[in-house]
């Protein structure tokens, strides 16, 4: 498989923040980067590596560059693994890559754990109102939860009992 890794960096030099990505369609990927990069209503158009490139001249003040390019690469885990590869050659303060390009299955676990624990402590009032609403759509649940806890309660109290004794 052909597979491109690459580079987005600015062209003054000025402010060196790097980018490293991977593609096996290059002329597509621009396109989608600067889509993300200069529409408003795209989804990803607020992320930190969007808002760097137009807080520091726009998607024009930006060029690619070829990192390597390979047509032996097995699958694209493949691809991801050597664009992690290049991507952990470059410091923290000079990257703007936020996520890992390779994770294996524990790491995206615990990545996703973190993101939704970031979520939860940044929106209360959401996870409240979430909560809210979802138990007034499942009441059995908040009733079995409520059981369950009073005879894990009694049982504690049993056991300390018969430890005293």
């Amino acid at each position: 498989m052909f597979g491109t890794i690459y580079l987005l960096y600015p062209k003054n030099k000025k402010n060196i923040k790097l980018y490293v990505g991977g593609t096996i369609n290059m002329k597509r990927r621009k396109y989608r980067h600067k889509q993300n990069c200069c529409n408003p209503n795209n989804d990803k158009y607020n992320t930190s590596l969007y808002r760097h490139i137009r807080d520091n001249g726009g998607w024009t003040a930006f060029e690619f560059g070829i990192v390597e390019q390979r047509d032996d690469f097995i699958d694209e885990e493949d691809l991801r693994k050597r664009e992690q590869y290049h991507m952990d050659r470059i410091p923290k303060q000079f990257s703007l890559n936020e996520i890992s390009a390779y994770r294996t299955a524990e790491q995206l676990k615990q990545q996703r754990r973190e993101a939704r624990q970031r979520w939860r402590k940044a929106n209360p009032e959401k996870l409240a109102e979430y909560n809210k609403k979802w138990l007034e759509k499942n009441p059995a649940y908040m009733r079995d939860y409520m059981r369950a806890l009073y005879w894990r309660k009694k049982e504690k109290k049993e056991e300390i009992k018969q430890q005293n004794v």
